[in-house]
């Protein structure tokens, strides 16, 4: 067997080499036919206006494309693309059912092959509405990051409103237009642009559709680029609290905001305010949080921005219920006034009540240093007296405090010499 395998190997190589290459000459001068699926080719809809003249307008149950089989010669089925079949489907031919049969040819090899569809794929199902024009103002987005100490404002497009029309259906599902610009890093000047309108959902999903009609596809669009620069956020509370509460303490974050503007708008602006935070009322601390460019004490002026607008600022704000304590100020503090050299004047007790009213940290905090007393003796005769005294507190704390209060002083008579001299001698 192997010396019939080897007899005259050389002989019967070349034998099959011919044979290969007398089938390949064959094939390729007959040209056998074959077939070819084209699949979710793009169908071109003409006669649309009647549709529209009627008030109605349409859309695709199962989408707008087609698929065919083409049968052919070979060379001819490998050489076709999808760009070369015309897929057309007339809409004023569209059934009671909502069918519409989509011709296809191919120009190029109109004689050479045949097409044939894949089941029913080559009909379109439409379904007719009610025909809805909506306008929408467009809105820019820019996508990137501004440069340091630069901020990119709120663009500008012209036009700057789009109507749309189309299914009801679908226009409905719009949310907004926008355009979006993107933004280099480094950006310093203002951007003028040419964008396409791209048509959103509540979702921000892109709705594409081709039975929607646009006014506008693209608009010019202007995007000013700002100087920035940080300035002082001030705030005040306004009005009291319940009857017998205080407020003690207010604090706020953040104490700086960034704005944005032309360099000869910022240059005067050192601070900005917000309005005063109403506690009337209020009978426990309250913390808050308020958007600061809702709570603005005054508009902003022309030409300057927030570079967030969504920033917030956090209140806190203690309020405390007012207690009272009697604080005993020692004698040493009272300044009598008025007080005669023939009188001795003693005090019956070592310190001396006042009132203060104010929270409990405060009144932790008040110093009896700081709290002198006065009376007035003039005209008072001697004996066993209750005087007013006035209280002044020179203390750093607000607090309110009772500014009258009572001593009991001793007055007695000064003796000389003389004077005990002679009551002696008298006795």
């Amino acid at each position: 067997m192997k010396e019939r395998l080897t007899h005259n190997l050389r002989y019967k190589l070349l034998a099959l080499g011919l044979a290969v290459l007398l089938w390949v000459v064959i094939f390729n001068i007959e040209d056998p036919t074959t077939t070819r699926d084209f699949t979710d080719v793009a169908v071109t809809e003409i006669n649309a206006d009647v549709i529209e003249q009627a008030g109605q307008a349409y859309t695709y149950v199962d989408g707008n494309t087609v698929s065919f089989r083409v049968k052919g010669r070979t060379s001819v089925i490998n050489d076709l693309s999808d760009d070369d079949f015309e897929c057309i489907a007339d809409l004023s031919k569209v059934s009671v059912t909502g069918a519409v049969n989509v011709d296809i040819s191919c120009p190029k090899y109109s004689s050479e092959v045949t097409i044939s569809p894949i089941g029913s794929q080559t009909v379109l199902r439409v379904a007719l509405e009610d025909r809805l024009e909506k306008s929408f103002s467009v809105q820019v987005i820019t996508t990137g990051t501004a440069p340091a100490g630069k901020y990119i404002s709120q663009g500008t497009a012209t036009p700057n409103l789009v109507t749309i029309s189309g299914p009801a259906s679908e226009v409905n599902k719009i949310s907004r237009v926008a355009v979006y610009v993107e933004v280099a890093e480094n950006t310093t000047q203002d951007i003028s642009a040419n964008g396409n309108l791209v048509l959103l959902d509540a979702s921000d999903n892109v709705i594409t559709s081709s039975t929607l009609t646009l006014s506008e596809t693209a608009v010019a669009v202007t995007v000013p680029v700002y100087n920035t620069k940080t300035v002082a956020l001030r705030m005040e509370i306004t009005g009291d609290p319940a009857e017998g509460y205080k407020a003690s303490l207010l604090d706020y974050e953040p104490k700086e905001i960034t704005i944005a503007g032309a360099s000869s708008s910022l240059y005067s602006i050192r601070s900005l305010s917000l309005a005063d935070y109403d506690i009337s009322g209020a009978e426990e601390s309250i913390e808050d949080t308020l958007v600061i460019a809702d709570s603005l004490s005054e508009a902003l002026p022309d030409g300057i921005y927030l570079t967030n607008k969504e920033e917030t600022v956090a209140i806190a704000v203690d309020i405390e219920k007012i207690e009272e304590k009697s604080i005993a100020v020692p004698v040493s503090n009272i300044t009598l006034e008025g007080i005669s050299n023939d009188y001795t004047y003693t005090f019956t007790s070592s310190t001396v009540p006042v009132v203060f009213s104010g929270t409990a940290d405060e009144l932790d905090a008040v110093d009896v240093s700081d709290i002198s007393l006065t009376g007035d003796m003039s005209g008072v005769g001697t004996g066993r007296v209750s005087i007013t005294l006035t209280a002044v507190y020179s203390g750093p704390l607000e607090i309110e405090y009772e500014e009258e209060t009572a001593v009991t002083v001793v007055i007695a008579q000064v003796v000389s010499e003389q004077d005990s001299t002679e009551t002696e001698a008298e006795e």
